[in-house]
């Protein structure tokens, strides 16, 4: 697997003056903020035996999506521990964005700059210990990058979809075969779908398929692995743009586009592409024992039925 390497300025003075060697049982945490219109981040050390507090984000390091390009802007500055240090134009939109949308903003951890990537021995290490770095955040950030000419309105009804969908779960599971056997008297019933078969706001689906298909996020295989390694309670959240939604909301959603196309809708078939997709990315299977549902481990196969709640698989070995 290849990896855009092109984060901090090349060059070992100035690496060894931005990175300080870790110890052993130490992680870097960075602090973004702003000064005028400039972009800073503060590294700190800290021991994690000391359980400390961060959110870690989840991100693609190049482009986030086929409309992107280097003209876009391949490499930004910001300002690292007072040095001068290029990063990819994407993790620079989101610590423009985080530091806009929370003042201070929380101490994170972003592998780019908190770990010295021209340490080779430092970054094997950190490396292996990615999946206990993301195991001990309090919250994970998922960046998805700017905002598209559609992509505030897809968000809109991400959160529509969850209110709809809630209720409806909560009444029939865990029994999943009750809840399937009511789903296409609901679809109808909600105004989902109308009474000639066809989905009553079928641009909005379009738009939600546009919107995974052309963020890159669902196409890697480490930003998947960020995402499930958390323990169950952690919260994610994704971020696009200065718009928020949470895992419950892109679960809720890809669970009623799952019953849509089990009901006998008509012209659904589009809606494939973008589950597709997200099949690809990993598996959190849903704990449908209880009334509530909650998350408790990641696994190998498809996210689909971990949004879904409805299989799961083996464990997924962590490798970057």
């Amino acid at each position: 697997m290849s990896l855009e390497i092109s984060t901090l300025s090349r060059g070992s003075n100035h690496s060894s003056a931005v990175h300080k060697s870790l110890k052993d049982d130490e992680i870097r945490l960075a602090h973004f903020f702003r000064s005028g219109d400039q972009l800073h981040c503060e590294l700190k050390h800290v021991s994690t035996s000391e359980q400390p507090e961060y959110h870690a984000l989840s991100y693609v390091w190049g482009w986030t999506s086929h409309t992107d390009s280097a003209a876009s802007g391949g490499m930004k500055k910001i300002f690292v521990n007072g040095k001068r240090a290029l990063v990819t134009a994407n993790l620079a939109n989101f610590i423009d964005t985080i530091t806009q949308l929370q003042s201070p903003a929380p101490m994170i951890w972003a592998d780019a700059v908190c770990i010295n990537q021209h340490d080779v021995a430092e970054k094997n290490a950190q490396v292996r210990r990615m999946g206990d770095i993301y195991k001990g955040a309090s919250h994970i950030d998922i960046w998805l990058g700017k905002h598209d000419e559609s992509s505030r309105t897809c968000i809109e009804n991400l959160n529509k979809w969850h209110k709809l969908v809630v209720p409806f779960t909560e009444r029939y599971l865990p029994n999943v075969e009750e809840l399937y056997s009511a789903s296409q008297a609901w679809l109808y019933e909600v105004g989902v779908l109308g009474r000639d078969g066809y989905l009553v706001d079928r641009e909005a689906w379009m738009e939600f398929s546009r919107f995974v298909e052309m963020r890159k996020y669902w196409r890697r295989v480490w930003t998947v692995q960020e995402y499930c390694m958390p323990g169950a309670d952690i919260e994610r959240t994704f971020l696009c743009g200065d718009t928020t939604f949470t895992h419950q909301c892109l679960r809720d959603a890809i669970f009623l586009a799952k019953l849509i196309m089990h009901s006998d809708a008509k012209d659904v078939d589009f809606l494939s592409r973008p589950m597709g997709l997200v099949m690809a990315t990993g598996n959190l299977k849903m704990n449908t024992s209880s009334r509530h549902p909650r998350y408790h481990r990641c696994t190998n196969g498809s996210l689909l039925p971990a949004l879904t709640g409805l299989r799961s698989a083996s464990t997924r070995f962590w490798h970057r």
